[in-house]
């Protein structure tokens, strides 16, 4: 067979082969191409055939990728996604459409708000899709296709993405009006430990806001997301550990008790490999970045 009819032929399983990847589940991965689980579980079979070699491993009526599997899962990822910057790129749709974004805390509400609003003043054609998964979601989505850029504090390295990082940003001790330490200019760590605190599961711990691990705290509200935690600071009720970037575009009285956490958290966004093109992910990003840079308090590398 000719070389260039047989990597089409080839091609032409991929999308067959990556749905069951993605999903491990013949029936999951039917129902989202719209085809029966019998024909799909065939044109696996095929794509073993031509290959030489099994790329799942089965068990029962469960299928389960092996190393193979995983290697051709990546490669096809990174050739589909390739080839749709291309076609975007040849239409001139690059920067119209949805973008989808995933993010939280201190950059959704301090950065990529502003981000957005000047983007769209130039390129009105592109409609942010926000949403907030869990941190474990993030990798899948982006490596499915069905993100384009997540921006987090949490350093993640998996195949096929890029990980770049955009600043590093403080964070403060802050209490809200009507608070007994609100416009207190000589407190120490002790005493704010005295008060009732919002934060989130003790399980975070550090990673999650700041405070120190060796200065037991009385939390008197959790909560799995700051931005809800900022609100309840505010009421002047609860002491809490907030990014400066937060508090600073709340833009209401909060008062930044003279505790010193040496508080910092790093930001990154994550993304696709990319050809070298400028799509919608980068420019989102680059956005997004000159808005950290032009921060007051943020320290970027």
């Amino acid at each position: 067979m000719d070389r260039l009819a047989d990597l089409a032929e080839f091609w032409n399983q991929l999308p067959a082969f990556r749905a069951v990847a993605e999903t491990e589940h013949l029936k999951d991965a039917a129902r989202k191409l719209g085809v029966g689980a019998p024909a799909l579980s065939r044109s696996v079979r095929l794509l073993e055939e031509r290959l030489g070699t099994q790329l799942f491993v089965r068990e029962g009526r469960g299928l389960r990728l092996n190393e193979a599997g995983r290697r051709l899962l990546e490669s096809a990822r990174i050739a589909m996604n390739h080839l749709d910057e291309a076609q975007l790129a040849l239409r001139g749709e690059t920067l119209s459409g949805p973008v989808h974004i995933a993010s939280s805390g201190v950059v959704t509400t301090s950065y990529l708000l502003p981000a957005i609003i000047e983007l769209r003043a130039d390129h009105a054609g592109l409609v942010p899709v926000l949403s907030g998964p869990p941190p474990h979601d993030v990798v899948l989505r982006l490596q499915r296709g069905l993100l384009d850029v997540a921006f987090t504090s949490d350093v993640i390295d998996a195949p096929g993405l890029v990980r770049e990082h955009l600043g590093t940003e403080t964070s403060g001790l802050y209490c809200g009006t009507g608070h007994p330490l609100h416009g207190r200019t000589d407190i120490t760590i002790d005493e704010a430990c005295e008060h009732d605190f919002v934060g989130p599961p003790q399980a975070s711990g550090r990673a999650s806001e700041g405070w120190p691990r060796d200065k037991p705290r009385r939390l008197g509200a959790i909560v799995d997301q700051m931005r809800i935690g900022l609100e309840f600071c505010a009421s002047g009720h609860f002491l809490a550990v907030l990014p400066d970037a937060l508090a600073r575009s709340y833009g209401r009285d909060l008062w930044r008790l003279p505790v010193d956490l040496d508080s910092r958290v790093d930001l990154f966004a994550l993304l696709r490999e990319s050809t070298g093109t400028r799509g919608r992910a980068e420019v989102v990003v680059d956005a997004v970045r000159r808005k950290i840079e032009s921060s007051d308090v943020t320290e970027t590398r």
